[in-house]
């Protein structure tokens, strides 16, 4: 497997690693996720499939998974920088809708309410860790993911 593979699969692997952590602290610590939360899982999951599918397609071609998966990405980050001004009362709270922007074309939570129904209210996180919000490490999370994919891309173009 060359580096390019091996890339693509650690960044196909690590939305899902995101998620994980995401329904650990849902299920184990009882952080009810907020609609905004909910659309940032959705972006993840469909980052990681738009990376395994960048990983079965043969060179060039894999751009066809990474271009999506560089969107996808790019907009979990936004939606978690906009989370992060509203906690920090820089947005105001109406600017967060109680329903995810996916719900009526894709009525994920009503498939699969334990991982896309929202509970929480944006920006209300009084959860902590190391003395800092855990939206904040979300946002750290995602924009290191975004830039790793932006950097795979251009390897990816430049190869």
């Amino acid at each position: 497997m060359n580096s390019l593979k091996r890339s693509a699969l650690l960044l196909a692997l690590s939305p899902l690693l995101m998620l994980t952590l995401g329904l650990g602290v849902q299920f184990g610590w009882g952080w009810d996720p907020c609609t905004m939360c909910v659309e940032i899982r959705f972006l993840l999951a469909a980052c990681s499939l738009a990376g395994f599918v960048a990983l079965a397609l043969p060179g060039k071609l894999s751009l066809a998974g990474l271009a999506p998966m560089t969107l996808f990405s790019l907009g979990a980050t936004y939606l978690n920088g906009k989370l992060v001004l509203l906690e920090q009362g820089i947005l105001e709270a109406f600017s967060c809708s109680p329903f995810p922007f996916y719900s009526q074309a894709l009525p994920l939570q009503d498939w699969w309410p334990q991982v896309f129904m929202s509970g929480g209210i944006c920006g209300q996180n009084d959860h902590l860790v190391l003395g800092v919000s855990f939206t904040v490490w979300t946002l750290l999370g995602v924009t290191t993911l975004s830039i790793a994919i932006l950097a795979n891309l251009f390897r990816t173009i430049k190869a």
